[in-house]
């Protein structure tokens, strides 16, 4: 199924040229004054394997519609600038080597082979476009799934696809894993479960508790293996770095093992060096965890439970 490689030797220098790469890059940016904002989700689809489950929010939750629009105008208007198809300077293609070298670390420490890339962005104008390959390269049987909730992404993703000739190992889907199933069952697209990996990498930091919740129960829901999650665990705890709630499309610097969430302690924690991204107080981590541990622990339990009404069947299931 795997291949060897010569990857330890061409690793090696990885990230002094990551680096070089980094100052190269993000210099005249800093220097110039320059602002970013990282990417975030919207609406339209959910991920569910039963349709009997329900998540509905104790208060008013952003509507679908507000949600789409949103979303939609930040990628049409590049708002976060042109880097990364849209998604913002951290999801270029040198500000994601530290991501994709850890990533295909992963995969192949841990014999992994099915990714689902939870929301994707414009993945095929960004880093990961430069990952995929090498990762079908050294996994024969590698499988990617990319979902995001705009459509004008997922079209874009999907016609890169095809010019690529990408179809048998790529595919895209546009869905949205902070909707509730009940408003998105008719039009929720067939995607496989049990991944043996999925990457949020930045995501949830753009997203109120409520939204957080159903995202986090989306994951659940997949009895997927691996969760890799992004989290800014050496940001300076002040202002709007801090933890907390926000409006959609807003951002805070996340913290997944401070309250509210206080996620158990991870299997594994991988530094990030990204330089531009939300200025410089960016350093992020990658935190990889077994799903099914982190879905029984009692504070993600305590989260989902304090920040939506999940039906009783479901917990039943994530207990």
């Amino acid at each position: 199924m795997y291949r060897k490689s010569n990857r330890n030797n061409r690793t090696r220098h990885l990230f002094p040229i990551a680096c070089i790469a980094y100052i190269l890059v993000c210099l005249p940016l800093i220097l110039g004054n320059y602002t970013n904002s990282p990417p975030m989700i919207e609406n339209g689809g959910q991920l569910s394997p039963t349709p009997t489950t329900t998540v509905s929010v104790s208060s008013p939750a952003p509507s679908p519609d507000i949600t789409n629009t949103t979303f939609e105008q930040i990628y049409q208007q590049k708002i976060w600038t042109p880097e990364g198809g849209g998604s913002g300077v951290g999801s270029s293609r040198v500000n994601g080597l530290g991501a994709s070298y850890i990533l295909r670390l992963i995969m192949m420490k841990y014999r992994l082979t099915k990714l689902l890339d939870a929301p994707c962005g414009a993945a095929m104008s960004s880093w990961m476009y430069t990952t995929i390959q090498p990762l079908k390269s050294d996994i024969p049987s590698f499988q990617y799934y990319g979902v995001d909730v705009v459509g004008s992404v997922i079209h874009a993703n999907r016609a890169k696809v095809i010019q690529e000739k990408m179809e048998k190992f790529v595919q895209y889907y546009r869905v949205d894993l902070s909707a509730s199933s009940t408003t998105t069952k008719a039009s929720l697209p067939r995607l496989p479960l049990h991944y043996d990996i999925i990457l949020s990498r930045d995501a949830l930091q753009h997203l109120p508790y409520q939204l957080i919740a159903r995202v986090l129960h989306s994951y659940c829901e997949t009895n997927s293996r691996y969760l890799l999650i992004g989290s800014y665990l050496h940001s300076i705890k002040s202002g709007d770095n801090r933890n907390r709630d926000i409006k959609v499309g807003e951002t805070f610097h996340i913290n997944v093992l401070q309250a509210p969430f206080l996620f158990p302690k991870p299997l594994e924690v991988f530094d990030e060096p990204v330089i531009c991204a939300e200025g410089v107080d960016s350093q992020k981590s990658l935190l990889l965890y077994k799903l099914n541990t982190l879905c029984r622990s009692s504070s993600l339990l305590q989260f989902v439970q304090s920040n939506a009404t999940v039906s009783e069947d479901t917990m039943g299931r994530m207990k």
